[in-house]
Order: C-alpha cells, then sequence, then structure tokens
C-alpha cells in the first residue's frame, strides 16, 4: 500500500498538486498508482491536474491509465467537468480524446460539463462539449434547469447561441418554478441574451408556476420587467408577437 498523509494524499498526489512533473514522472515510473483518491472525497491525480488547469501533467497520467471518468465520492465532479468548470480548452480537449463520458452528471445536481461551460460563459468549450455529442437538453436534478437556461440566466449571449444552434428546446421551463430561460434573462436584465431568445421563438407569455423571487406565480416575462423597471426590455416584449394559439 502506498504511503499516504492524514488526508489520504499520496506522493503522487502532492507532486501533481505542486505541478512537479519530474517528481510525479519518477514517482509514476516507480510505479505510484495514478488513481489513488484522498481519504476525504475521491480526489485523484488527474482531477487535480485538471483543477490546476496543467495539460502537460494531465497527458503524462493519462499516458499510464488514469482513469478518465473517476468523480469525486460526494459530489461527483469528473476531471472534464472541472476544466470545463474552469472554461480550460486544452484541457478539456485532452479528456475527451481520452474518452472521457461527455454526459457524465453530478451527484449532487445532475449537471454535465456542458452546464459548467454554460454557466461559466466558456464558448469554446461548449463547443468542443456539443461536438463530442453532448445532450444539449440535459436538465438538472431537482429544479429542471437546462444549460440553455443558465446561459440565459448568467448573461451568456456566445453560449446562448451556440446551444440553440444545437437544438435547445427554447421553452424548456424549470420543474421547480415554471421558469423558462426568456423569463430569467428578463428577471436578470440579460438584453442579448432577450434578443436571442425572442429571435428562436421563444414564447413569452409563459408564465411562472411558483412565485420566484418576489415575484407571483402567473407572472409572464413581460411581468417581470416592468417590475423591475427594464425598459429595454419592456420594449423588446411588447414589440414581439405573440404565439398563434
Amino acid at each position: 500500500m502506498e504511503p499516504v498523509d492524514p488526508l489520504g494524499r499520496t506522493r503522487l498526489f502532492l507532486a501533481v498538486d505542486g505541478n512537479s512533473m519530474p517528481q510525479a514522472r519518477d514517482l509514476l515510473e516507480a510505479g505510484a498508482n495514478p488513481n489513488h483518491g484522498t481519504a476525504v472525497d475521491g480526489i485523484t491525480p488527474l482531477l487535480v491536474a485538471a483543477r490546476n488547469g496543467n495539460s502537460d501533467m494531465i497527458s503524462l497520467l493519462l499516458s499510464v491509465g488514469a482513469d478518465v471518468n473517476t468523480g469525486t465520492s460526494y459530489h461527483g465532479a469528473t476531471p472534464l467537468f472541472v476544466a470545463a468548470l474552469r472554461g480550460d480548452v486544452v484541457s478539456t480537449s485532452l479528456l475527451l480524446g481520452a474518452s472521457s463520458n461527455v454526459n457524465q452528471w453530478t451527484k449532487v445536481e445532475g449537471l454535465t460539463p456542458l452546464f459548467a461551460a454554460a454557466r461559466g460563459g466558456f464558448s469554446d468549450v461548449a463547443s468542443l462539449l456539443l461536438a463530442a455529442g453532448a445532450n444539449v437538453n440535459q436538465v438538472s436534478i431537482g429544479d429542471g434547469r437546462s444549460p440553455l437556461y443558465m446561459a440565459a440566466q448568467n448573461g451568456h449571449a456566445n453560449v446562448l447561441s451556440l446551444l440553440l444552434e444545437a437544438g435547445a428546446q427554447v421553452d424548456q421551463a424549470t420543474t421547480s418554478h415554471g421558469s423558462t430561460p426568456l423569463f430569467v434573462a428578463c428577471l436578470n436584465g440579460n438584453v442579448e441574451a432577450v434578443k436571442l431568445l425572442l429571435a428562436q421563438g421563444a414564447d413569452k407569455d409563459v408564465a411562472i408556476t411558483k412565485e420566484m423571487c418576489g415575484i407571483e406565480a402567473g407572472s409572464t416575462a413581460l411581468s417581470a420587467a416592468r417590475l423591475k423597471g427594464l425598459s429595454g426590455i419592456i420594449g423588446l416584449l411588447e414589440n414581439s408577437p405573440s404565439r398563434a394559439p
């Protein structure tokens, strides 16, 4: 059994965390296990390399058989999820090239790497994930958010455009409040996101099913914009046609 510190970290783990390529290479050549996870959350050296954005270390670990799909014990975040969360194009590409499961979701929220890219506004990473077969309409556990919803919520028009082109359902509402991407974009004052969603035929008359952020159930995107005093968005909605019944 490999020696570990009180947190269950091996010498290899510490070398990777310290970005010491020579030490990591020596330890691996001596037979160190690249898949030994920490005692606390099962964090592997590969996940640490992804967290550090060290593409050379990632390549080294992959070359000796590091398990690309092992996530943390509690959250379930994989190296690919972590790379996407950082917006790291090089690491994402390496991990996808090693057959990372692009649709593997986290245990707590059910988020895939595409959610991480959408939330952070990382269009280049999102493009790589979509090309690798990421499910554009995956929804999170508990509240039913989609990657499109996250992009709209955070005002990332660049990612929003990619997701829509990939076939994202423009009116996919959350299961928690019945909030659509258009509603949350209006609520947060994300004008460019609102323009894109309306251009793709988003239904401005969908009403939320439960009170959200102080806005009562039954309110539409226009109601939210008026309550927030967002004149630019109000104008966009008022000048956009309602869907035919």
